[in-house]
């Protein structure tokens, strides 16, 4: 076990300066068993341009293939996979004219023809209480301020994905807020309903479920 209490680090930055012992990562590899780079060295490398996405990647597929854990776009539990692949795949096949951004795009999933941001979210059907009522559907908005439109879609369960709504709000409505909850009572949901968008409804469940399907 190695008594060491400080270490030259050969790090870009450092180039030969002295650091106490705890500012290394332990490396069994090495013959003192810690890094040839401090720590902030070490930071700085992975911040390079192409380091940080190679370094990124890496340490996913090392994660995914060494632990029980998916990548979130495999897992059905997880709410990217209803966000990113189930609802912005359905929803660009039923609206025209409709340019879906990359993945983790800032701000908005889609722009359509007349430049509006449209940011999609989803959710399944919560339920609790004593009775085990249907409470409704939550939607993480994070004051996101860029989006013109939010489109909602709301699914029953996690394992069936069945869209029950679809609602299209205008980001000045949600803009400021961190979370948007629709109840799934009728009060609530008519106040909602001039948002819905009924036709478009019936052409996700047909979506949908080719979509499962396939």
């Amino acid at each position: 076990m190695s008594n060491l209490k400080t270490k030259i680090c050969t790090g870009p930055l450092c180039k030969g300066k002295v650091h106490p012992i705890t500012n290394f990562y332990k490396n069994p590899q090495t013959k003192d068993g810690y890094h040839p780079y401090c720590k902030d060295c070490i930071r700085n490398y992975r911040q390079q341009p192409g380091i940080k996405e190679l370094y990124n990647n890496t340490n996913k597929k090392w994660y995914y293939k060494n632990t029980s854990r998916q990548p979130m776009k495999d897992s059905k539990n997880s709410p990217i996979y209803l966000g990113i692949y189930v609802a912005e795949n359905v929803l660009s096949k039923v609206f025209k004219n409709v340019e879906k951004m990359p993945n983790n795009n800032p701000g908005f999933d889609f722009i359509c023809n007349k430049g509006y941001k449209i940011d999609v979210k989803s959710s399944v059907l919560l339920k609790g209480g004593k009775r085990d009522k249907n409470l409704g559907w939550s939607f993480a908005i994070n004051k996101n301020k860029i989006a013109d439109y939010f489109l909602l879609i709301g699914f029953d369960n996690r394992e069936d994905l069945n869209p029950l709504k679809l609602w299209l709000i205008p980001g000045n409505i949600l803009n400021e807020q961190k979370g948007k909850h629709i109840t799934n009572i009728e009060k609530v949901l008519l106040k909602w309903k001039q948002y819905e968008l009924n036709n478009e409804l019936e052409k996700v469940i047909i979506c949908c479920n080719k979509f499962k399907d396939n």
